[in-house]
């Protein structure tokens, strides 16, 4: 009986696990507001995968959008420029943005707007992750295989043991 219940319980586990694959959080993942002349808007994210960013801005106004790894990210902090930045995405004079950001590897980085002209631009930025995230997928996935065998051989030595 105890077999049957650690089985089981690597089924809920791999299937929550599934679940959090498919269905992410999207909390924190955004933003916008107002851009001054001359600053830089943006926000430092924790990313696992390949975002979808989608970004509006205003009035038909144009931004520059980078994305920065943490050392590009303190280099931007610490002296109020890109100058000396390689930002791994650059888009410039855009209005709009739908697309998929590719994230060269897990880490934490930093989406920042820059304005390209000289009054307030306002934008609105939604992100949120490639479902589903097979890094998360994946062990989900092994969790339910070995419940599930674990359940089967089982019930398989169950009745093989009845039946002597």
């Amino acid at each position: 009986m105890r077999v049957l219940r650690f089985g089981t319980l690597l089924m809920v586990i791999g299937l929550s696990i599934v679940a959090i694959a498919a269905f992410p959080p999207r909390t924190g993942m955004g933003g916008g507001g107002p851009l001054e002349p001359g600053g830089y808007q943006g926000g430092l994210y924790m990313f696992t995968s390949n975002i979808h960013v989608t970004i509006d801005v205003r009035d038909n106004l144009t931004i520059s959008l980078y994305l920065l790894d943490w050392d590009d990210t303190l280099t931007l902090l610490q002296t109020g420029s890109l100058d000396h930045t390689s930002p791994h995405i650059a888009y410039h004079n855009i209005t709009s943005f739908s697309g998929i950001i590719e994230v060269p590897a897990p880490g934490v980085y930093s989406l920042v707007a820059d304005s390209t002209h000289n009054e307030t631009v306002f934008l609105d930025i939604d992100m949120y992750t490639i479902l589903p995230q097979t890094h998360i997928l994946a062990p989900g996935l092994v969790f339910i295989c070995l419940g599930a065998s674990i359940i089967i051989l089982r019930i398989m030595y169950t009745k093989y043991t009845a039946g002597q």
